[in-house]
């Protein structure tokens, strides 16, 4: 290679490093930050710069009331304090931001945030501090899964399988965000007949997977971190009882990761007047939802030389 190429090659590789300095992304399903970054990362005491945020909805729930908190400004340097000096116009909360849209084509809405910084203009000349500025957004969001279910008497499902028939297919579909819900259960559910109401054995799993902290109500107070609002859909024709935890309750993640929560499932198989309904197979949807309020963090680096 000649030298020429050799220069070429090293100033293209310094570039592609130093447009990635202090650079820090998160990822997920749910809002996540594409960039963090702090332009430039180095300069001199009293100098302006730009620390650039650029988030997008990866989920599929339209996130609510997405807000932004800057923090950890601040550095000593011979047990004095010294922070750099921020101003913003992403201090508005934003109360909808879109989810991806596939039959439209259309990828999850993005925004993108300066906050117009200032070095400290006080630090020793020569002298090099860094600061790491850290970037919290908080946001409003929900995760629901529906799972259809199938009930069969045990004289039809000995029939089918005497006919080689199969059995109804079922579905499960889930909403992506930062909180996974699964649902666990032995399926079809079987019954004798003539009996008023059947139960069965429920599971469902709730999981952290978006590298944040799930809340509820709100995240203001930690107290309220790692938890969710788990919820059924009264209209799904099952009841859960007898859950470790209520339905229509808040529910811990332990180590604010993961929560399992079982329950007994509860259908009538009676008409309304009371009366054997016949039918040997029934079809019934159930739906969790959990909704939370999330947050997830994001931090850079910049280095300040006293001049």
């Amino acid at each position: 290679m000649t030298k020429p190429a050799q220069l070429t090659l090293l100033v293209f590789c310094l570039v592609l490093l130093s447009g990635c300095v202090g650079q820090q992304t998160t990822s997920g399903n749910g809002i996540v930050i594409e960039s963090f970054v702090s332009n430039p990362s180095e300069m001199y005491s009293g100098e302006p710069f730009n620390l650039q945020l650029m988030i997008r909805n990866t989920g599929s729930v339209d996130a609510g009331n997405v807000r932004f908190e800057l923090s950890n400004i601040g550095a000593t340097y011979e047990n004095r304090g010294l922070e750099i000096s921020c101003k913003t116009e992403c201090s508005e909360v934003i109360e909808r931001f879109l989810a991806p849209d596939p039959r439209a084509g259309t990828t999850g809405e993005s925004k993108t945030c300066i906050w117009k910084c200032s070095a400290p203009e006080d630090i020793p000349r020569n002298s090099k501090i860094t600061f790491n500025p850290s970037l919290r957004v908080y946001y409003d969001y929900e995760s629901n899964i529906v799972k259809s279910v199938t009930i069969i008497s045990e004289s039809e499902l000995r029939s089918i399988q005497a006919q080689g028939r199969s059995l109804p297919s079922e579905t499960t579909s889930l909403t992506a965000g930062p909180v996974k819900l699964s649902i666990q259960m032995r399926s079809p559910v079987r019954y004798i007949e003539d009996t008023n109401k059947v139960e069965f054995p429920i599971s469902i799993s709730i999981e952290n997977a978006g590298g944040g902290v799930a809340c509820y109500p709100t995240c203001d107070d930690s107290v309220n971190w790692n938890k969710v609002f788990l919820e059924t859909d009264p209209e799904s024709g099952m009841n859960l009882k007898d859950c470790e935890v209520g339905m229509y309750d808040e529910v811990d993640l332990w180590e604010g990761r993961s929560r399992t929560v079982v329950c007994d499932g509860e259908i009538s198989l009676f008409s309304e007047g009371d009366k054997w309904t016949g039918i040997n197979i029934l079809k019934k949807t159930l739906k969790i939802r959990a909704t939370y309020e999330y947050f997830t963090d994001a931090a850079t680096s910049l280095t300040v030389t006293g001049f």
